[in-house]
């Protein structure tokens, strides 16, 4: 069995990085690909490379078209999809050769509709890589799916996956958003019964300081909220109390983290404020938090000044940043 495996890969402005992404796929083990370069209007030379590596190898397809975003992109490679599987690279990353050969054996032999494997989070100084996995390989039920994602172990990235491609029937990428991936891989996960995760660091995730998630906090972190708000209702409408449970600490998690991380300043930091101070307050009205969270959420609605000093205190003294 070798079926057709569709790899998407949004391109903006990527010049220096799209080279080694794209090289790094053309030279899988597992051959049979068909390769998705998606030109998210780049005013770069980003899309004149992905022709010329269209030229280069017949199973590169090329999309050029207005800039609309990384959902966009990605959906606009699953419009066009032709594989029984599909996968996502951001092309300023890059895989290991084996990547794609090593998810779907994993699939075929453990009969899954989704894989995942470890990555690694590569910076500009070597030293500061961080390795995101777990100590072994793992075949997850849907329960343990859901909390290694909420647990950030299986992660929520679209990119280190592979996937039935079924599974996005109806489901794309929320448009306009930066986080994307926490809108949707929950609704994938509970499509399926199982995962398997490879242990292995097969994903090269490329750090850049300008990158969506390199920038500074912002009032375009708080989709994060938004998506978990999301989550919660669709867990809800589903009747899945222990996913929304957990998808609810998420969320009293995030406030707070949020609450702490505002460096924003003048107008912006008085705006997400008010927006924190509002959700905290929506989430006490749930009778089922402990007395640690309900007095986190207290002070983040009433005091958030002072839960902020509290906070940037004690970090400091046990040495975090």
């Amino acid at each position: 069995m070798n079926e057709l495996i569709t790899i998407v890969v949004p391109v903006y402005n990527v010049e220096n990085y799209l080279d080694k992404c794209v090289d790094s796929i053309v030279n899988q083990t597992y051959t049979n690909l068909e390769i998705i370069l998606v030109d998210d209007g780049s005013t770069d030379s980003s899309g004149k490379k992905c022709d010329e590596w269209a030229e280069k190898d017949c199973r590169i397809k090329v999309i050029h078209k207005e800039n609309g975003g990384l959902s966009d992109a990605r959906n606009k490679g699953i419009d066009v999809a032709t594989g029984k599987w599909i996968g996502f690279i951001d092309s300023d990353d890059y895989i290991d050769i084996t990547m794609f050969e090593k998810l779907y054996n994993a699939c075929i032999e453990n009969d899954c509709k989704v894989s995942s494997c470890g990555f690694l989070r590569e910076f500009d100084d070597k030293s500061l890589n961080e390795h995101w996995t777990t100590k072994e390989d793992m075949l997850l039920d849907r329960d343990g799916m859901m909390e290694y994602l909420y647990a950030a172990a299986v992660g929520w990235g679209a990119w280190n996956k592979l996937y039935d491609i079924s599974l996005f029937d109806d489901v794309r990428y929320p448009y306009g958003k930066t986080r994307e991936d926490e809108y949707t891989t929950y609704k994938i996960f509970c499509k399926v019964d199982k995962l398997y995760y490879l242990s292995e660091c097969l994903y090269f995730y490329y750090q850049r300081d300008n990158s969506i998630t390199g920038v500074s906090f912002s009032i375009k972190n708080l989709d994060s909220l938004e998506a978990l708000q999301q989550a919660m209702e669709f867990h809800k409408k589903n009747g899945n109390k222990k996913y929304y449970n957990r998808a609810l600490e998420e969320y009293i998690r995030d406030t707070c983290e949020f609450a702490l991380k505002n460096n924003c300043e003048g107008a912006e930091k008085r705006k997400i404020d008010k927006i924190l101070k509002k959700d905290a307050k929506d989430v006490l009205k749930n009778n089922h938090l402990d007395f640690i969270k309900k007095l986190k959420l207290l002070m983040v609605s009433y005091c958030i000044g002072l839960y902020r000093f509290i906070g940037v205190t004690s970090r400091k003294i046990r040495g975090f940043q």
